[in-house]
């Protein structure tokens, strides 16, 4: 199996500038929002604003991508999450966050949240195991996948200090560029560029296996 591949990223790249580019522009809005809701860990009450709205918008993204994908229309009811269905959504996330810690279980769940939007009724240990099973043979591919973006991103983050450090030996640079600069860069490459090519790579895997699964079955 080919672990290493950059053509994802770039067919993904390319389909930025082309007629079809709104998935792009709603991963860029989502991925915006929850970064937004990250950077509430840092404000007082943060977490709690964190716990509460993160679990909904991934699952709401997700409904969004594929009704997209599918050329269906969308409708108000469709945004509005009974209180057990946004428990399940609480649930799988928190098992999501505890997944981080052994990177493996992370990526046996990356695609919970399109089994969450898409199967409704499916309790909360249904979609653990559906995920857990359509990343099957995946998971080394998607740890490497996202290697690759992540380290594109932690590259323009070091290019940008190099500038800076090259900057201030012909004049000052307070410490306070150092940081607006460095935040800034790190904010818009997570942003415009890690989230919305790995939404699209994930969605991409998903509707491929759930495809090759329903033909199986």
């Amino acid at each position: 199996m080919k672990c290493l591949d950059f053509s994802p990223i770039k067919i993904n790249f390319r389909s930025c500038f082309k007629l079809k580019s709104s998935w792009y522009e709603r991963a860029v809005i989502f991925a915006v929002l929850i970064e937004i809701a990250c950077l509430l860990l840092f404000v007082r009450y943060g977490f709690v604003s964190l716990l509460l709205v993160l679990p909904y918008l991934l699952v709401v993204e997700k409904k969004v991508l594929i009704s997209k994908q599918n050329n269906k229309s969308l409708t108000w009811r469709d945004f509005v999450l009974s209180a057990r269905r946004y428990g399940r959504c609480l649930c799988v996330f928190m098992t999501r966050l505890l997944g981080l810690v052994f990177v493996y279980p992370f990526f046996s769940l990356t695609f919970s949240s399109f089994v969450l939007s898409d199967c409704e009724e499916l309790d909360f240990k249904g979609v653990l195991i559906l995920s857990n099973e359509l990343s099957k043979g995946k998971r080394l591919k998607m740890f490497m996948y996202f290697l690759m973006l992540f380290s594109v991103c932690l590259s323009s983050i070091i290019v940008s200090f190099l500038i800076l450090q090259l900057t201030s030996r012909f004049c000052a640079v307070p410490m306070n560029i150092y940081k607006m600069v460095l935040f800034g860069v790190g904010f818009f490459s997570v942003a415009c560029f890690l989230v919305p090519m790995w939404r699209k790579y994930v969605e991409m895997l998903y509707l491929e296996q759930k495809t090759e699964t329903i033909r199986k079955s």
